[in-house]
């Protein structure tokens, strides 16, 4: 999954690692809703303070990927750096908050997905 910062595609993968690093930063918190900070200012730009914090970590979580199968592969990473926290805050503005938020969100769901492959059974007559 990718996400576009100022024109330019980064991935995003929420990896174990990444699932560590976000659950040390914060905890259950970013998917809690308070009613009572739900429209204040302050709640605001903490949430959006978090959102690039987070992207920042998925950012990180799909680098480190893509660099561990290069090395596997015997691969040369082309692949962009992951921009820090600091980074993301600075080059997003407050109306891409929900597009964003989404983003993390479809990124965490599609990570946790479960594929089964099943073959079709192929039809064998028995003999005697």
């Amino acid at each position: 999954m990718n996400i576009t910062i100022l024109g330019k595609e980064f991935p995003i993968e929420y990896t174990i690692q990444a699932q560590q690093e976000m659950a040390e930063k914060f905890g259950d918190s970013f998917f809690e809703f308070s009613e009572e900070n739900s429209g204040s200012f302050v709640s605001a730009a903490k949430s959006m303070t978090d959102v690039s914090c987070i992207i920042s970590i998925l950012m990180s979580g799909a680098e480190k990927r893509e660099r561990v199968r290069c090395m596997m592969y015997g691969e040369e990473f082309t692949g962009p750096k992951a921009l820090t926290a600091e980074e993301v805050a600075a080059a997003v503005h407050p109306g891409n908050f929900l597009e964003y938020r989404g983003a993390i969100v479809e990124c965490i769901k599609s990570a946790q997905k479960t594929t089964v492959e099943i073959q079709k059974e192929k039809n064998v007559e028995a003999t005697l």
